[in-house]
């Protein structure tokens, strides 16, 4: 079934205007010691995967104490992105602006492989 969903999920974002989809890549940094220096060094770790804006939520921007000017929502085929998930922190480039996410919400429906991430995404 997770195929069939993942084909699904493809063939719509194929389908999408091209001014409402873009790659996106997805940026974690992490704190880390060097242990041969003792000394703290910071790790990246990227994900890229397709994006598509969607409507906004207010209700949900409301909860997260989101402006409303400055928040975009986002739909992102998980594919792509293999073991890596969306998390509040992590960073993206949309519209050429970097947005740090501040909420994510996994569309997993046979709770194998998630499909989508809905990401909420704030300057």
């Amino acid at each position: 079934m997770t195929s069939f969903l993942t084909g699904l999920v493809n063939t719509a974002f194929a389908a999408l205007p091209a001014g409402t989809k873009a790659p996106v890549t997805f940026t974690r940094e992490s704190l880390d010691l060097d242990e041969s220096t003792n000394l703290t060094v910071t790790t990246k770790t990227t994900a890229t995967t397709n994006g598509a804006a969607i409507a906004n939520d207010v209700r949900r921007f409301a909860t997260l104490g989101l402006v409303l000017l400055t928040p975009v929502t986002l739909l992102v085929a998980a594919g792509p992105l293999g073991s890596f998930e969306p998390t509040p922190g992590d960073t993206f480039i949309w519209g050429g602006k970097r947005y740090t996410i501040k909420d994510s919400i996994t569309l997993n429906p046979d709770g194998e492989s998630p499909l989508t991430y809905t990401v909420v995404g704030s300057l």
